[in-house]
């Protein structure tokens, strides 16, 4: 295809997602009409079938649903109390995935749960329910909540008090435990809440009381799966996913129905172009993301035989307007430089970098050597919305223009990649070069936490 021909092709996309009267309706009949879609409910199977309607509407071929066995959550009430030296009840979710269960005993505040602070309160562990600030980065290293945790509780902590550290006015949820539930009641509370814990920690040991009582179960659900391009899995595939799931508690506008919404609008700017495609475009929209990967990991065994001919990822998690000027590119210098070559035929500005990342749906792909890359923010001076998995994470706050920018940045993308005629410079990792990777990261205990067999 000549520079004129893809100026032209560019053009069309711009017009289309520019002009598409979509988004915004989308995002309202997701986030309200169907509401939270946490992993096996009826609301995800409302919100597959919503999509599934419109793929089909916008000309995505071979629609279909593969089912996918989930350990689900049933959520039920939970409560903090601080019993002394005042009486104060304190409004928390319980973590997905943590033990039901009711303990009682002194408040500790563990700052951000380090090597040092595990080392500052040594045995005062024993039977204390510990206050942690969540998210916060610990050195340069992330480290997810429950990895960090592990050693207190083996030091003998007997419940787990996380605080936002954002000024939100409501707890968040997160995932506590993937191959098994977490050894003891986890539980999440707001940012206010947890600053007046911590105070109260300064001048003594409140007494407290922490009561959770939610399970974990075992059911089905699906991923939505769907093909722009040539019928069939030709030589090369190219993967497009997001996921649906929400936690229990928020309707997920920005997570990361942002990222669902950005991927319809994507196919509906390139599907008048099939004709032009040169290879397969892969619609994935998973299940059970928040609750460890589990749609994602499902994907990989069920299309095992077809992974050697998926030679890209592209996986969208949680949008907004820096995530439209920056990609990470995992484990393929060959594919981070033909991206950058991409953009270079557009007018978007659009920084292309090799980052190791852990945070999303590519993972289960890039552990199986396949590349992958996300939309990422590199702008360290626009701040990342601190609403994600809180009930504040409403459609209000996410503009159209936030899909439109980003559906506008890789539609231009993909449209290169789908319409080369070159095999594209992307080379599938053997399991030796994959398990060297992770060791130069240092990534084993990370991983193992989530589930993966490392």
């Amino acid at each position: 295809m000549t520079g004129t021909d893809m100026e032209q092709l560019n053009r069309e996309i711009c017009g289309a997602v520019w002009t598409s009267p979509h988004p915004g309706r989308l995002m309202e009949a997701l986030s309200y009409d169907i509401g939270p879609r946490p992993t096996g409910s009826k609301a995800m199977t409302q919100a597959q079938e919503l999509v599934a309607t419109v793929l089909r509407e916008l000309g995505a071929n071979n629609v279909r649903t593969e089912l996918v066995d989930v350990v689900a959550w049933r959520e039920a009430p939970s409560a903090v109390e601080i019993v002394s030296p005042i009486k104060h009840r304190i409004e928390s979710y319980h973590h997905v995935r943590s033990l039901g269960e009711t303990v009682s005993g002194p408040i500790l505040h563990v700052g951000g749960g380090d090597e040092n602070d595990l080392e500052r309160v040594g045995k005062q562990l024993e039977g204390a329910i510990v206050l942690i600030q969540g998210h916060e980065p610990v050195g340069s290293k992330f480290t997810p909540l429950p990895v960090r945790l592990g050693e207190f509780v083996e030091a003998g902590a007997a419940g787990v008090i996380t605080t936002c550290v954002d000024p939100l006015g409501c707890p968040a949820i997160e995932l506590f435990g993937t191959s098994d539930d977490f050894p003891v009641p986890a539980v999440g509370i707001s940012y206010e809440e947890g600053h007046r814990l911590a105070a109260l920690t300064r001048d003594g040991k409140p007494q407290g009381r922490l009561e959770a009582s939610g399970t974990s179960y075992h059911t089905t659900c699906v991923n939505l799966v769907a093909d722009l391009g040539p019928v069939g899995m030709t030589k090369e595939c190219i993967v497009l996913s997001a996921h649906v799931d929400s936690f229990y508690v928020n309707p997920g506008s920005f997570d990361n129905l942002t990222g669902v919404i950005t991927l319809i609008e994507i196919a509906r700017a390139l599907a008048p172009l099939q004709s032009k495609f040169q290879r397969t475009l892969r619609l994935v929209l998973y299940t059970g993301e928040e609750y460890g990967f589990q749609g994602s990991k499902a994907y990989i065994q069920q299309h095992r035989d077809e992974l050697d001919r998926t030679r890209f990822v592209f996986n969208m998690d949680s949008l907004f307007p820096p995530t439209a000027e920056g990609v990470a590119v995992m484990w393929s210098p060959t594919m981070r430089d033909y991206i950058d070559c991409a953009f270079s035929d557009t007018q978007c500005q659009v920084e292309v970098r090799d980052l190791f990342c852990m945070s999303s749906d590519y993972l289960p792909f890039m552990l199986e050597g396949i590349p992958t890359a996300r939309p990422a923010q590199f702008d360290s001076t626009q701040a990342f919305p601190p609403w994600s998995h809180t009930r504040l994470d409403t459609p209000d706050k996410v503009p159209d223009i936030w899909i439109r920018q980003n559906a506008l940045t890789f539609a231009q993308m993909l449209a290169r990649m789908l319409t080369d005629p070159a095999p594209l410079p992307a080379h599938r990792k053997s399991p030796q070069e994959v398990n060297e990777l992770i060791d130069k990261e240092g990534a084993c205990e990370i991983l193992r936490s989530y589930g993966f067999d490392v």
